[in-house]
């Protein structure tokens, strides 16, 4: 505690690394929060930090109405700040709203989600809801590509991915050699260019075109490939039921 004190304490004569290393911050925040519910009929009551460095924090603030949700992000996950605010305005129905944004500390409040957890709810019908809700999110945002990308979010359409192809597995081949245990059998320069070309296959890069959004799939072929796991199908079908598993 008294580094702690310490080190943001020497911070006030300079710069600060992040708007968290700065004595007086949780006062500023606690006004700024109290002034952002005031308007909606709530009250601070508690908070929880759960989370915290110089440029991140996470914090749950009791209110007396429903908690709302502080959250700060900082390098190197500072696009989380915009994809957050996207979301919210794009598919509101699928994540909590954004009540208000502080942009000089790349900072949000929002509401919170209502509904229990997976880890509470503990069934199968419980999962395959949230498998669904997620397929449902991912065709509604079929149409808002660019508009995501816009928002930093990672593109992982085909094309992209098909360029990191050839450097991933350059970096693999230097690494089999340096391995030093045995399983897994180390691949030989044969093996890797085989599992490259099946990675380039028209058939995997057909698909992925066709159905940009689940561009993820590239990167499973890619570990089972690699690591000999099994792969269940692409998605082909219109419905997003297909990915549900009892």
């Amino acid at each position: 505690m008294k580094s702690a004190y310490g080190k943001a304490a020497r911070r006030q004569l300079g710069s600060t690394v992040g708007p968290f290393g700065k004595l007086g911050w949780l006062q500023d925040l606690h006004e700024w929060v109290r002034d952002v519910i005031h308007p909606l009929g709530m009250k601070l009551k508690h908070f929880q930090q759960l989370n915290g460095s110089e440029t991140f924090s996470l914090i749950r603030f009791d209110t007396t109405k429903q908690p709302v949700w502080f959250k700060a992000v900082g390098k190197p996950n500072a696009h989380e700040y915009f994809i957050a605010q996207a979301l919210s305005q794009l598919l509101p129905s699928y994540v909590p709203n954004v009540l208000a944004t502080k942009p000089e500390w790349h900072a949000w409040l929002m509401s919170n989600a209502e509904g229990v957890t997976l880890w509470e709810a503990q069934t199968s019908t419980a999962c395959q809801t949230a498998v669904k809700t997620l397929a449902d999110l991912q065709f509604e945002s079929l149409g808002m590509t660019n508009v995501l990308l816009d928002a930093n979010c990672r593109d992982l359409r085909a094309p992209a991915l098909l360029e990191q192809v050839d450097p991933f597995f350059d970096t693999v081949a230097k690494l089999m050699w340096q391995q030093t245990k045995i399983p897994p059998p180390i691949l030989t320069c044969h093996e890797l260019t085989d599992l490259r070309a099946t990675l380039k296959t028209p058939s995997i890069v057909w698909r992925q075109r066709k159905f940009p959004i689940h561009s993820g799939t590239l990167i499973s072929t890619l570990r089972t490939l690699l690591w000999g796991r099994n792969v269940a199908s692409f998605w082909t079908g219109p419905k997003p039921t297909s990915v549900i598993r009892s």
